[in-house]
């Protein structure tokens, strides 16, 4: 029997405070990848991972979001 493979897909969602938009971070910038980026996979409450400054792809407003899981 072969092997069957089941892809892990990472997201990091947030809302716009402003605009209301539903977007996914890793998909507007690299640099928020989990492995190698800001934070690991199950990192919570440390400093990498609050505070972090985002901008809405839809409407450009800039604020601040801490990451969870």
């Amino acid at each position: 029997m072969s092997n069957h493979y089941a892809d892990r897909n990472i997201s990091l969602m947030s809302t716009c405070p402003k605009c209301e938009e539903y977007f996914d971070l890793i998909e507007q910038d690299n640099d928020f990848l989990v492995d190698g980026g800001r934070g690991e996979l199950c990192e919570h409450d440390t400093s990498r991972i609050k505070y972090v400054e985002v901008e809405c792809p839809e409407c450009g407003y800039q604020f601040r979001v801490d990451f969870c899981h």
